[in-house]
């Protein structure tokens, strides 16, 4: 009842206007109708009709019970795997979809090339283990690279070859046993029933003419079964002339769209996300096999910011860009820390407002389209009993939105004799998972 108005989703002229003519709370507009608000006010009849539809009628928050949310739990694929053996296990499975994820690091550490891998492994499909939708990635510092994006995308096609190998032999060995089986069951059936009938039409007896009535008998069934491998060769032949033909055609179209003059290159029109309606193993296997990095390229919505207000301004327009495309699931901001530090400082606390109304938007398109969050946090030095200590920049008023985050440092390995530099991961914060650690690697390929 004592609600303030600043409170309620209104326009600061309405505000100013409820103010100035002694409306502070919601207890002072108990009993008002939009005539009689408009006629004390300075308000129209429209302006009225939202306060009291946005004061007096809020709407009723939404519920779920716990055994619906375990239902949708299990039902939605909750996480994006990196791709790399390390993290994943460390991530219980990768990058948790409804949620954000903060990836903070020294400079150079490998954030940005976990990013873009994280841009490409969204889009494999389901029967990969795989999400099948798209990415944006939104960047401040300009760090990303298109060259280092063809480069880990090759190595995830790669990877993608592995996994259906893994998938193709295991539906295989399922195939072939049950169609060994069924042909031995068939076999030993057909041997079984037609002893029975000989038998049963012609028993043994020593007489001539029974002999010859059997060996007769027998000289038609062979004559017939020859006919039939006859019939079923030259219906062979037709049926493989045709494919030959079918075939032709197939390729003379491929030879027609590949050419220079239309202007296309081979595996162009190849978008990985076509892959999740193919069904048959020898189609998805042609399709894996004539991937390039145009196709994952095609599926990432890359957005430059050059200052905070167009960061902020993009921020509040996801929403209507995750209504368009439905496929999106991941979005990354590299740094989500740059513009805010450069803008508001360190010391000012007028920063802090902008930054959680910021978050929450991004924790409520989250929840709301099925979308991982993921933040590239910078680190900065705090000073605590005399020792110098590495913290994400943001701060403590930052840290509370992200429910996961990672930390990634390099590590002197001194038992070697090159004094090797290790990278470390660390899961410093998680609902789910303890906090532990584990090793990686950046190669060409990507983040292994």
């Amino acid at each position: 009842m004592y609600r303030p108005i600043d409170t309620f989703d209104l326009s600061n002229h309405i505000r100013k206007i409820l103010k100035n003519s002694g409306f502070y709370q919601r207890l002072n507009l108990q009993g008002y109708t939009t005539s009689k608000l408009s006629e004390e006010t300075a308000l129209t009849m429209e302006e009225a009709s939202q306060v009291i539809e946005a004061v007096c009628s809020p709407k009723k928050i939404p519920f779920q019970t716990g055994t619906k949310l375990l239902e949708n739990d299990q039902t939605k694929i909750n996480r994006i795997f990196t791709l790399s053996l390390g993290l994943d296990e460390l991530l219980n499975g990768g990058i948790a979809l409804q949620q954000m994820t903060e990836i903070s690091g020294t400079p150079g550490i490998g954030k940005t090339n976990l990013c873009i891998q994280l841009c490409l492994a969204v889009q494999l499909p389901d029967f990969l283990g795989g999400v099948g939708g798209k990415a944006i990635y939104v960047d401040t510092e300009g760090s990303f690279s298109k060259k280092r994006c063809n480069e880990i995308s090759k190595g995830i096609i790669n990877k993608a070859k592995e996994l259906f190998e893994k998938c193709k032999k295991e539906n295989n060995s399922q195939q072939n046993i049950f169609s060994i089986q069924n042909k031995q069951k068939i076999s030993d059936e057909n041997n079984s029933i037609e002893d029975v009938v000989l038998d049963r039409i012609i028993p043994e007896n020593t007489n001539e003419e029974n002999q010859r009535t059997k060996k007769i008998t027998k000289t038609k069934r062979e004559e017939t079964e020859k006919d039939e491998n006859n019939t079923n060769g030259i219906e062979m032949d037709i049926e493989n002339k045709k494919e030959n033909s079918n075939e032709k055609e197939k390729e003379k179209e491929k030879e027609k769209g590949n050419q220079n003059g239309n202007g296309k290159k081979r595996g162009e029109n190849n978008n990985i996300l076509d892959l999740q309606n193919i069904s048959n193993l020898n189609e998805r296997e042609n399709f894996i096999n004539n991937l390039n990095p145009e196709s994952f390229s095609n599926n990432i919505y890359y957005y430059r910011i050059l200052n905070i207000y167009e960061q902020l301004s993009l921020n509040n327009s996801l929403k209507k860009i995750l209504i368009k495309d439905p496929q999106i699931k991941i979005i990354i901001i590299d740094s989500v820390s740059f513009f805010l530090r450069q803008s508001f400082g360190d010391n000012n606390w007028n920063k802090y407002p902008i930054v959680s109304t910021y978050a929450q938007t991004l924790l409520k398109m989250a929840n709301t389209f099925n979308v991982a969050i993921v933040v590239v946090n910078h680190l900065t030095t705090t000073i605590k009993n005399d020792q110098s200590e590495l913290i994400p920049s943001l701060g403590k008023s930052w840290s509370q939105y992200p429910s996961e985050k990672l930390l990634l440092f390099e590590q002197h390995d001194y038992f070697s004799s090159n004094s090797k530099k290790n990278r470390i991961a660390y899961l410093s914060k998680s609902s789910i998972q303890k906090k532990s650690s584990c090793q990686f690697h950046i190669s060409l390929s990507g983040v292994d």
